[in-house]
């Protein structure tokens, strides 16, 4: 059908882990809202916007004993640490351009 471009859309937002459920839903509605009667892509590409690091995760263990000598107590004792690393995960937004088109007769 033919159709005529009646606007653009940039649409960025943040990409999760676990996908973008209803994103091109999200911009159909946008172009209704706009007048149209459907969306073409142009461009779509992420951008790194940031990186996020878990920090390092470990666990202490502290041993060693106790005693007495008169009124003074003493204490002997050794304290390890076990590191288990960290993760760098980078943090991208989704970076998409649409023109909003109408059918046209």
């Amino acid at each position: 059908r033919k159709f005529k471009v009646i606007g653009i859309i940039d649409d960025v937002r943040r990409q999760s882990l676990i996908g973008m459920a209803g994103y091109e839903s999200g911009l159909v509605k946008k172009a209704k809202e706009a007048g149209g009667d459907g969306i073409v892509f142009l461009d779509s590409h992420s951008e790194v916007v940031g990186y996020f690091n878990s920090g390092e995760s470990g666990v202490a263990n502290t041993t060693g004993s106790a005693y007495g000598y008169g009124n003074s107590t003493y204490y002997q004792g050794q304290t390890t640490y076990q590191s288990y690393g960290s993760t760098t995960s980078a943090i991208r937004n989704k970076v998409t351009k649409v023109a909003v088109i109408k059918y046209v007769e």
